[in-house]
């Protein structure tokens, strides 16, 4: 198989595509173990396995499961929790492995499997290639090699189920939080949307014990309603709610929980750089920000960073993913980073993105301001950015970070944007499109520097 099996954020596909079946989660589950058992030799295997709301999660559960059972792995269900949980149940369980089953911020049609190591954080591109070198290899998966892997039938592994991990990571959330925080949420009022997906009945545990007053919208998951026109992607119906209920603040979380939207008091989305800015400001000032350093990727804006500069914090930038600035805060000692696409992680707490926990944290930072939500992020100035995304089909070998021709060509049109102008080009890791990025002062100057990419782009790729 010559298919790039990972991509930005792990395995991805429609259920019971080419990656998202029982028979190739059966080798997915062996190369993983082969791989596990070369770093673990001569130990019992054991594994978390947890999922969000989809339907095709329980297809995938079983597969998971079956096969490493199969191997003699120890395989532990947790059921329905968002993905920030999972660093935690590792930890709590002295897991070797664990995965969350979820196509995140996607249709409920696809899903995927995100893969955590034994120390909580999503594995190495070194580990994905060495998986998708063992599947590659089909002679791996003879049945005369298989059975130097299967345990005999005593010592087929054990499963088990165990409830309520919600509530103990929001317990392990909420006594952390109250080191950093000075009050409680009490008088505030809060719209969560759970997108019908993982946090549909974790989100409002750490919120409740802050003493805010929590309403819940879009938290009756189906098994086919997950991200269906609610949550992150679809923050829509949230700004409506905060405006309705005459709430402080709105937060909608994506269907596995491990990125934020908000929402101001007047319905209004905050952009995630304005947030992180906010975050990084508050950390600093109470001296917690480790290298007075914000971790963030390629994409967030220039304006936020030169924010940031004036008030002593650095921006160390990452290419696109949650995952490398997870690699980038461990391997340089930051705590604190995220995404514009609203993953943001307190190393402090977990490895992972965290939507509910972020809310929950910058709804202290209101409170404790005194200010209104607008008014806490109305100084963060962030340039004009204008984005496009350019559909292809079948040329999955277009390498456009490394085509010299298209170097020049952005070179050239970066010239006439200045020193607060860029312009980025990547190839997305989740679906078949180029996404195209020009930031600066002019948006007229923006809007045609894409159309040209646009069409330098198009004959590339046709």
């Amino acid at each position: 198989m010559n298919k790039r099996i990972f991509g930005t954020d792990g395995v991805r596909c429609v259920a019971n595509g080419i990656f998202m079946n029982p028979f190739f989660i059966n080798k997915l589950a062996f190369a993983i173990y082969k791989i596990i058992l070369s770093k673990n030799q001569n130990k019992k295997i054991k594994i978390i396995i947890a999922k969000d709301t989809r339907r095709s999660g329980y297809m995938i559960e079983n597969a998971l499961s079956s096969a490493f059972m199969s191997l003699g792995a120890h395989v532990i269900l947790v059921g329905p929790i968002p993905t920030p949980s999972i660093p935690f149940l590792i930890s709590l369980k002295g897991a070797d492995i664990g995965f969350m089953i979820s196509a995140s911020h996607n249709h409920h049609a696809d899903n995927g499997i995100k893969i955590f190591d034994k120390n909580g954080f999503k594995i190495s591109d070194n580990d994905e290639s060495d998986i998708e070198a063992i599947i590659s290899n089909e002679n791996e998966f003879s049945f005369q090699n298989l059975s130097k892997f299967f345990a005999i039938p005593e010592e087929i592994g054990m499963l088990s189920r165990v409830h309520n991990t919600g509530e103990q990571y929001s317990d392990f959330i909420f006594e952390k939080l109250k080191k950093d925080i000075k009050n409680d949420l009490s008088g505030m009022k809060i719209i969560v949307d759970c997108a019908n997906g993982a946090s549909y009945k974790t989100a409002n545990f750490l919120l409740n014990k802050l003493n805010a007053n929590v309403i819940l919208i879009n938290n009756r998951p189906n098994g086919l309603n997950i991200n269906e026109n609610c949550g992150a992607i679809y923050p829509e119906k949230m700004c409506q709610e905060v405006v309705k209920q005459k709430a402080n603040l709105g937060i909608a979380l994506d269907g596995d929980g491990d990125r934020i939207i908000i929402c101001d008091q007047n319905g209004e989305i905050i952009d995630n750089d304005k947030l992180m800015a906010i975050i990084a400001v508050y950390y600093k000032k109470r001296e917690r920000l480790q290298k007075n350093t914000l971790v963030t990727t390629i994409l967030s804006n220039k304006g936020m960073e030169v924010f940031l500069n004036q008030e002593g914090i650095s921006v160390h930038r990452t290419p696109v993913g949650d995952k490398h600035i997870a690699e980038a805060m461990k391997n340089h000692q930051f705590n604190f980073g995220g995404e514009k696409s609203g993953h943001i992680i307190f190393n402090d707490y977990s490895n992972s993105g965290d939507g509910l926990l972020t809310g929950a944290f910058v709804a202290c930072i209101i409170k404790e301001s005194g200010l209104k939500t607008s008014e806490l992020f109305q100084h963060v100035n962030l340039f004009p950015q204008v984005t496009r995304n350019l559909a292809y089909t079948n040329n999955d070998s277009i390498d456009v970070m490394n085509d010299n021709k298209l170097k020049e060509q952005i070179s050239l049109l970066e010239e006439g944007l200045g020193d607060h102008g860029r312009i980025l080009v990547r190839k997305s890791g989740t679906e078949k499109k180029i996404r195209l990025m020009a930031e600066g002062m002019d948006l007229i100057k923006l809007n045609l520097i894409l159309d040209n990419l646009t069409v330098f782009l198009s004959d590339m790729i046709c």
